[in-house]
């Protein structure tokens, strides 16, 4: 997934095993003890803002 531009992220919340990666497009996102749903409502406003743009 790097070639498509997106980043290994284990550290999110409800990450259930050590052989399960997410993955996130923007580095900034993966922050521990954040859930998946964090990293979407950031992604819906990073793009809500390059339309605004």
């Amino acid at each position: 997934m790097p070639k498509l531009g997106y980043t290994r992220c284990n550290i999110l919340e409800g990450h259930p095993n050590m052989y399960f990666t997410d993955w996130v497009k923007n580095p900034d996102w993966c922050v521990r003890g954040k859930s998946r749903e964090w990293v979407r409502e950031q992604a819906r406003l990073a793009k809500t803002a390059a339309e605004k743009d």
